[in-house]
């Protein structure tokens, strides 16, 4: 589990280097063994939060919207 936190992190790391090509990398990583059960569902909520910075700040708001739709989704389901 620690291993997709990091992840994570390093994405959002990316993200405020404005980064993106390398964050774009992990966050499809990350949402595919998310989607496959690999990952933890927990870390789901802050994985939208982070796509959604991605697109945020690359001035790309119609993507982000649906990110954080989700992870509203996800909020209210605790």
């Amino acid at each position: 589990d620690i291993k997709y936190e990091a992840d994570l992190w390093l994405a959002m790391t990316y993200n405020q280097n404005r980064e993106f090509e390398k964050s774009n990398t992990i966050l499809d990583n990350l949402n595919k063994n998310i989607r496959s059960g690999k990952a933890p569902s927990k870390i789901d909520k802050d994985f939208q939060m982070v796509y959604a910075d991605y697109f945020i700040l690359q001035n790309n708001y119609q993507p982000a919207i649906k990110h954080l739709q989700r992870a509203i989704e996800l909020s209210s389901k605790k």
